[in-house]
């Protein structure tokens, strides 16, 4: 894990879980979720658009609830389509999220 994605996620979140329907108080306890995962994906892909400070509670149901997960990811895309796509273009975006697109 890179300690400056680390740091950039966590002081995104201001110490709260970035599921906006939790919400709870998790600083200095909380999970970095990668919404972007698979066999060489992850840290392919890591970055601060696709990583989110999550509850425990949060974390282990994104690995158990399919939909659940979902929402990250389209999280995670909208992040980096927001930041990227007028840089490097839908495709290019496209490989950033591990081949896929969301919604």
């Amino acid at each position: 894990m890179d300690k400056q994605i680390y740091k950039a996620v966590t002081e995104r979140s201001k110490g709260f879980c970035e599921n906006e329907k939790c919400s709870a108080w998790i600083e200095g306890v909380g999970h970095l979720h990668h919404s972007i995962s698979g066999h060489g994906k992850r840290q392919e892909h890591e970055a601060v658009e696709t990583c989110f400070y999550i509850c425990s509670n949060c974390h282990e149901r994104t690995h158990k609830d399919t939909y659940f997960s979902l929402i990250f990811k389209l999280k995670a895309q909208i992040n980096l389509m927001r930041k990227r796509i007028t840089e490097i273009g839908i495709e290019e975006v496209r490989k950033e999220l591990g081949g896929r697109l969301y919604g």
